[in-house]
């Protein structure tokens, strides 16, 4: 095929030599593009068993407790993650209504093959509920650097502008040890978890898991 392409574009005929060599100079490019395609190939399938062999889940349970965790059964590495509204929320309180105060904390963890995850982006979607009970959209966002499975890491949902609140949507975007991004939605609207690879479509989903349908609306605090 290739010595057939050189005869019709050659302008001057230099003998079956010259035509053999250049169909064999052209023949060995195209093997060798062939044989680096192959070689990406596999290696891209390499990625993708290394990718799915690294992978990890992360969970996200609700916690109420006292203020500062206490009585809390801590598992292993546990941290409170102080964020501008929780400390903000302490510095208001009295002594006696830290000592007889509840919060409600969302506990984030992982489970799977790797030891740790990097570059987590928690976004909490919820309502806050006014004294006339009507709703409104917000939107508050939690950055974790690095979390080892050793690791529990308490977000306390404080936030002053309500007493009341609806959550409707928790997700989480990380990375793995294979660098992988992962996101995890926990739809409470949907009643649904759904862990997605890099983008959120059909395609990419890794798992799907109902959730148990339960009321999400609560007070703040509790005296």
């Amino acid at each position: 095929m290739v010595n057939i392409l050189l005869i019709g574009r050659l302008p001057i005929k230099y003998g079956d030599d010259w035509q053999g060599f250049l169909g064999n100079y052209f023949g060995a490019i195209i093997g060798g593009l062939t044989a680096f395609l192959l070689l990406q190939l596999k290696r891209d399938d390499g990625k993708k068993v290394e990718a799915r062999n690294s992978r990890s889940f992360v969970y996200i349970e609700e916690y109420y407790g006292h203020y500062r965790l206490r009585g809390a059964k801590l598992q292993g590495d546990a941290k409170l993650i102080e964020t501008e509204e929780y400390k903000y929320l302490i510095r208001e309180k009295t002594q006696e209504e830290l000592d007889g105060g509840y919060l409600t904390f969302y506990k984030i963890g992982h489970k799977g093959y790797g030891e740790t995850i990097f570059n987590c982006v928690v976004t909490f979607k919820f309502h806050g509920i006014d004294e006339k009970q009507n709703k409104h959209p917000i939107q508050k966002r939690c950055n974790l650097p690095m979390l080892s499975k050793e690791e529990e890491i308490y977000v306390p949902f404080a936030y002053s502008g309500y007493n009341q609140f609806e959550m409707n949507c928790i997700s989480i975007t990380y990375k793995t040890m294979a660098n992988e991004t992962i996101i995890f939605e926990h739809n409470l609207d949907d009643t649904i978890e759904i862990y997605y690879t890099t983008e959120v479509t059909n395609a990419n989903k890794i798992l799907v898991a109902p959730i148990k349908k339960i009321s999400w609306s609560f007070p703040m605090q509790h005296k």
